[in-house]
């Protein structure tokens, strides 16, 4: 049998309940396990980016060790961002990045 427990809360305000631990599971679950292809997903690209850039597969290995070592330092440097200014504007920040960074990529040259 489970129970659940509540936080203590500030006088005046109502009382939150806590998530069971099934819950919080399937929730972190969801969340972050669609990360593992993001992770993969730069393997299936290996063959094509060794041919593009002219060295053999087993060369072009470090394309994934470098992949893998940004996705973990951006998640370390968006996390503490958020921390200090906010999950929203943390968002809206990398989203006004993504999308100049987007738009100065496909601008023709001048």
């Amino acid at each position: 049998m489970t129970t659940r427990r509540t936080r203590p809360v500030a006088a005046g305000s109502a009382q939150r309940q806590e998530p069971s631990p099934l819950s919080a599971g399937l929730r972190l679950g969801l969340l972050f396990g669609p990360s593992i292809f993001g992770v993969s997903a730069a393997g299936v690209a290996l063959p094509a980016a060794a041919a593009t850039l002219r060295i053999d597969p087993s060369s072009a290995a470090w394309i994934l060790t470098v992949h893998a070592l940004a996705l973990g330092v951006g998640t370390a440097v968006s996390g503490r961002l958020a921390d200090t200014w906010g999950v929203r504007r943390t968002l809206l920040i990398g989203g006004a990045a993504l999308v100049g960074a987007h738009s100065s990529a496909c601008s023709p040259p001048i």
